[in-house]
Protein backbone atom coordinates (compact mmCIF):
# COMPACT_ATOMS: atom_id res chain seq x y z
CA UNK A 1 0.00 0.00 0.00
CA UNK A 2 1.27 3.46 -0.85
CA UNK A 3 2.69 5.57 1.96
CA UNK A 4 0.30 8.26 0.73
CA UNK A 5 -2.49 6.41 2.49
CA UNK A 6 -1.22 7.14 5.98
CA UNK A 7 -2.88 5.08 8.69
CA UNK A 8 -6.59 4.26 8.67
CA UNK A 9 -8.39 7.22 7.15
CA UNK A 10 -5.80 9.71 8.39
CA UNK A 11 -4.67 10.71 4.93
CA UNK A 12 -3.25 14.06 5.95
CA UNK A 13 -0.20 12.60 7.67
CA UNK A 14 2.92 13.66 5.83
CA UNK A 15 1.05 13.92 2.57
CA UNK A 16 -1.74 16.43 2.27
CA UNK A 17 -3.08 19.55 3.90
CA UNK A 18 -6.74 19.94 4.83
CA UNK A 19 -7.68 23.43 3.66
CA UNK A 20 -10.36 25.54 5.31
CA UNK A 21 -13.76 25.00 3.76
CA UNK A 22 -14.99 27.96 1.76
CA UNK A 23 -11.53 29.53 1.57
CA UNK A 24 -10.67 31.11 -1.81
CA UNK A 25 -8.86 28.63 -4.02
CA UNK A 26 -5.56 30.25 -5.02
CA UNK A 27 -3.18 27.41 -5.83
CA UNK A 28 0.51 28.20 -5.96
CA UNK A 29 2.44 28.05 -9.20
CA UNK A 30 3.06 24.48 -10.28
CA UNK A 31 0.03 23.07 -8.47
CA UNK A 32 -2.26 21.04 -10.73
CA UNK A 33 -5.93 21.52 -9.85
CA UNK A 34 -8.00 18.40 -10.46
CA UNK A 35 -11.63 17.55 -9.91
CA UNK A 36 -13.94 14.80 -11.12
CA UNK A 37 -15.14 17.00 -13.98
CA UNK A 38 -11.62 17.99 -15.04
CA UNK A 39 -10.49 14.38 -15.02
CA UNK A 40 -13.60 13.40 -16.99
CA UNK A 41 -12.80 16.04 -19.61
CA UNK A 42 -9.20 14.86 -19.96
CA UNK A 43 -10.15 11.21 -20.32
CA UNK A 44 -12.92 12.02 -22.80
CA UNK A 45 -10.91 14.40 -25.00
CA UNK A 46 -7.54 15.97 -24.31
CA UNK A 47 -8.36 18.89 -26.60
CA UNK A 48 -11.47 19.62 -24.55
CA UNK A 49 -9.37 19.62 -21.38
CA UNK A 50 -6.88 22.02 -22.99
CA UNK A 51 -9.56 24.44 -24.18
CA UNK A 52 -11.55 24.36 -20.93
CA UNK A 53 -8.88 24.20 -18.24
CA UNK A 54 -5.54 25.27 -19.74
CA UNK A 55 -6.31 28.22 -22.02
CA UNK A 56 -9.79 28.65 -20.50
CA UNK A 57 -11.75 29.36 -23.68
CA UNK A 58 -15.29 30.52 -22.79
CA UNK A 59 -17.77 27.69 -23.21
CA UNK A 60 -20.06 27.77 -26.24
CA UNK A 61 -22.55 25.49 -24.55
CA UNK A 62 -26.16 26.62 -24.70
CA UNK A 63 -27.94 26.16 -21.40
CA UNK A 64 -30.42 23.32 -21.89
CA UNK A 65 -33.74 23.06 -20.09
CA UNK A 66 -32.50 19.92 -18.33
CA UNK A 67 -29.37 21.57 -16.92
CA UNK A 68 -31.34 24.67 -15.88
CA UNK A 69 -33.94 22.59 -14.05
CA UNK A 70 -31.25 20.40 -12.50
CA UNK A 71 -29.53 23.46 -11.02
CA UNK A 72 -32.90 24.75 -9.83
CA UNK A 73 -33.52 21.49 -7.93
CA UNK A 74 -30.10 21.83 -6.26
CA UNK A 75 -30.83 25.45 -5.33
CA UNK A 76 -34.22 24.55 -3.89
CA UNK A 77 -32.82 21.71 -1.75
CA UNK A 78 -30.03 23.96 -0.52
CA UNK A 79 -32.58 26.63 0.43
CA UNK A 80 -34.65 24.09 2.34
CA UNK A 81 -31.69 23.06 4.46
CA UNK A 82 -30.71 26.66 5.08
CA UNK A 83 -34.28 27.21 6.27
CA UNK A 84 -34.47 24.08 8.40
CA UNK A 85 -37.94 24.89 9.71
CA UNK A 86 -39.21 24.83 6.11
CA UNK A 87 -37.46 21.66 4.94
CA UNK A 88 -40.69 19.62 4.69
CA UNK A 89 -42.89 22.47 3.53
CA UNK A 90 -45.00 21.93 0.39
CA UNK A 91 -44.35 24.30 -2.48
CA UNK A 92 -41.17 26.16 -3.41
CA UNK A 93 -39.23 27.89 -0.63
CA UNK A 94 -36.23 29.15 -2.65
CA UNK A 95 -36.57 32.85 -3.37
CA UNK A 96 -35.42 32.58 -6.98
CA UNK A 97 -36.58 29.06 -7.83
CA UNK A 98 -39.46 28.78 -10.33
CA UNK A 99 -42.40 26.49 -9.76
CA UNK A 100 -42.08 23.53 -12.12
CA UNK A 101 -43.24 19.88 -12.00
CA UNK A 102 -39.66 18.64 -12.50
CA UNK A 103 -38.45 20.63 -9.49
CA UNK A 104 -41.43 19.50 -7.42
CA UNK A 105 -40.65 15.88 -8.29
CA UNK A 106 -37.02 16.35 -7.24
CA UNK A 107 -38.08 17.83 -3.91
CA UNK A 108 -40.63 15.08 -3.30
CA UNK A 109 -38.00 12.41 -4.02
CA UNK A 110 -35.49 14.12 -1.74
CA UNK A 111 -37.93 14.30 1.17
CA UNK A 112 -38.22 10.51 1.07
CA UNK A 113 -34.43 10.10 1.12
CA UNK A 114 -33.07 12.91 3.27
CA UNK A 115 -31.31 11.93 6.54
CA UNK A 116 -33.32 14.60 8.34
CA UNK A 117 -36.42 12.56 7.48
CA UNK A 118 -34.97 9.11 8.10
CA UNK A 119 -32.44 9.64 10.91
CA UNK A 120 -33.18 11.94 13.81
CA UNK A 121 -29.55 11.60 14.95
CA UNK A 122 -27.95 12.75 11.69
CA UNK A 123 -26.54 16.29 11.79
CA UNK A 124 -26.52 18.52 8.71
CA UNK A 125 -22.99 19.93 8.37
CA UNK A 126 -23.59 22.15 5.37
CA UNK A 127 -24.61 22.37 1.73
CA UNK A 128 -22.79 23.35 -1.45
CA UNK A 129 -19.57 22.75 0.47
CA UNK A 130 -16.23 23.17 -1.29
CA UNK A 131 -13.94 20.29 -0.37
CA UNK A 132 -10.21 20.43 -1.09
CA UNK A 133 -7.11 18.41 -0.42
CA UNK A 134 -3.53 19.16 -1.36
CA UNK A 135 -1.61 16.03 -2.35
CA UNK A 136 1.85 17.35 -1.61
CA UNK A 137 3.70 14.38 -3.10
CA UNK A 138 2.33 15.31 -6.54
CA UNK A 139 1.54 19.02 -6.12
CA UNK A 140 -2.09 18.24 -6.94
CA UNK A 141 -4.98 20.16 -5.43
CA UNK A 142 -8.03 17.90 -5.52
CA UNK A 143 -11.35 19.72 -5.35
CA UNK A 144 -15.04 18.91 -5.30
CA UNK A 145 -18.32 20.35 -4.14
CA UNK A 146 -20.63 18.33 -1.92
CA UNK A 147 -24.33 19.03 -2.31
CA UNK A 148 -24.76 18.19 1.39
CA UNK A 149 -22.59 16.91 4.24
CA UNK A 150 -24.02 14.85 7.08
CA UNK A 151 -22.46 13.68 10.34
CA UNK A 152 -23.70 10.52 12.08
CA UNK A 153 -23.38 9.47 15.74
CA UNK A 154 -20.65 6.92 14.95
CA UNK A 155 -18.53 9.71 13.45
CA UNK A 156 -19.26 8.89 9.81
CA UNK A 157 -19.04 11.89 7.52
CA UNK A 158 -21.30 11.45 4.50
CA UNK A 159 -21.15 13.43 1.25
CA UNK A 160 -24.46 13.54 -0.59
CA UNK A 161 -24.74 14.23 -4.31
CA UNK A 162 -28.15 15.03 -5.79
CA UNK A 163 -28.68 13.34 -9.15
CA UNK A 164 -31.40 14.86 -11.34
CA UNK A 165 -30.23 12.99 -14.46
CA UNK A 166 -28.47 9.69 -14.92
CA UNK A 167 -27.33 7.91 -11.78
CA UNK A 168 -25.18 4.76 -11.65
CA UNK A 169 -26.59 1.66 -10.01
CA UNK A 170 -23.28 1.02 -8.22
CA UNK A 171 -20.49 3.32 -7.03
CA UNK A 172 -17.89 0.58 -6.73
CA UNK A 173 -15.93 1.77 -9.79
CA UNK A 174 -17.28 5.33 -9.99
CA UNK A 175 -14.31 7.71 -9.92
CA UNK A 176 -16.31 10.83 -8.91
CA UNK A 177 -17.67 8.90 -5.92
CA UNK A 178 -14.15 7.76 -5.01
CA UNK A 179 -12.97 11.38 -5.17
CA UNK A 180 -15.79 12.43 -2.84
CA UNK A 181 -14.69 9.72 -0.41
CA UNK A 182 -11.08 10.88 -0.52
CA UNK A 183 -12.09 14.51 0.03
CA UNK A 184 -14.34 13.48 2.93
CA UNK A 185 -11.55 11.42 4.50
CA UNK A 186 -9.21 14.44 4.37
CA UNK A 187 -11.83 16.83 5.75
CA UNK A 188 -10.35 19.02 8.54
CA UNK A 189 -12.53 17.21 11.09
CA UNK A 190 -10.63 13.97 10.28
CA UNK A 191 -13.66 11.65 10.43
CA UNK A 192 -13.06 8.01 11.42
CA UNK A 193 -15.42 6.80 8.68
CA UNK A 194 -16.64 8.27 5.40
CA UNK A 195 -19.45 7.52 2.98
CA UNK A 196 -20.72 8.92 -0.30
CA UNK A 197 -24.39 8.74 -1.23
CA UNK A 198 -26.04 9.60 -4.52
CA UNK A 199 -29.70 10.57 -4.26
CA UNK A 200 -31.55 9.56 -7.45
CA UNK A 201 -34.22 12.23 -7.78
CA UNK A 202 -35.38 12.10 -11.39
CA UNK A 203 -36.83 8.59 -11.34
CA UNK A 204 -38.29 6.61 -8.46
CA UNK A 205 -36.48 7.94 -5.37
CA UNK A 206 -33.57 5.77 -4.30
CA UNK A 207 -30.03 6.04 -3.00
CA UNK A 208 -26.74 4.47 -4.01
CA UNK A 209 -24.00 4.43 -1.37
CA UNK A 210 -20.34 3.52 -1.02
CA UNK A 211 -18.26 3.44 2.14
CA UNK A 212 -14.66 4.54 2.10
CA UNK A 213 -12.19 1.83 3.11
CA UNK A 214 -8.42 2.35 3.44
CA UNK A 215 -7.89 0.10 0.41
CA UNK A 216 -10.36 2.05 -1.74
CA UNK A 217 -8.89 5.38 -0.69
CA UNK A 218 -5.34 4.20 -1.39
CA UNK A 219 -6.41 2.96 -4.81
CA UNK A 220 -8.03 6.33 -5.55
CA UNK A 221 -4.80 8.13 -4.66
CA UNK A 222 -2.88 5.91 -7.07
CA UNK A 223 -5.42 6.51 -9.84
CA UNK A 224 -5.16 10.27 -9.38
CA UNK A 225 -1.36 10.09 -9.41
CA UNK A 226 -1.40 8.27 -12.75
CA UNK A 227 -3.83 10.76 -14.28
CA UNK A 228 -1.83 13.72 -12.93
CA UNK A 229 1.35 12.34 -14.50
CA UNK A 230 -0.43 11.86 -17.83
CA UNK A 231 -1.72 15.43 -17.80
CA UNK A 232 1.68 16.89 -16.95
CA UNK A 233 3.38 14.87 -19.70
CA UNK A 234 0.78 15.80 -22.32
CA UNK A 235 2.05 18.15 -25.03
CA UNK A 236 -0.17 17.82 -28.09
CA UNK A 237 -3.63 17.67 -26.46
CA UNK A 238 -5.05 15.88 -29.49
CA UNK A 239 -8.77 15.81 -30.11
CA UNK A 240 -10.68 12.59 -29.61
CA UNK A 241 -11.61 10.46 -32.63
CA UNK A 242 -14.93 9.51 -31.00
CA UNK A 243 -17.63 11.51 -32.76
CA UNK A 244 -20.17 11.02 -29.95
CA UNK A 245 -17.87 13.01 -27.66
CA UNK A 246 -17.99 15.94 -30.07
CA UNK A 247 -21.79 15.97 -30.28
CA UNK A 248 -22.20 17.05 -26.66
CA UNK A 249 -19.00 19.07 -26.36
CA UNK A 250 -19.27 22.71 -25.33
CA UNK A 251 -16.27 23.52 -27.57
CA UNK A 252 -17.38 21.88 -30.81
CA UNK A 253 -17.83 25.25 -32.54
CA UNK A 254 -14.28 26.43 -31.83
CA UNK A 255 -12.46 23.10 -32.24
CA UNK A 256 -11.19 22.60 -35.81
CA UNK A 257 -11.09 18.82 -35.25
CA UNK A 258 -14.71 18.57 -34.12
CA UNK A 259 -16.75 15.86 -35.76
CA UNK A 260 -20.04 17.47 -34.72
CA UNK A 261 -20.24 19.53 -37.90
Amino acid sequence: MSSDNGSGLGLGSGLGLGLGLGAPMQPAAGVLVLSASRIRDFLACRRRFFLAHVVKVPSQDNDSDASFLGRAVHEELHARHQLADRHDEPGIVGANVPSDPFITQGVTSHLALCPSTNSSEAVYVGGEVDLRWLMRSKNVLLTGRGDALWKYPDGTLEVRDYKTGRCPDSLESDLPAAIYLLLAATHPSRPPRVRVTYERLAQAPSIVTQDGTPALLADTIERIKVIADRIRKERSFDATDQSYQCESCAYSEVCPASKAR
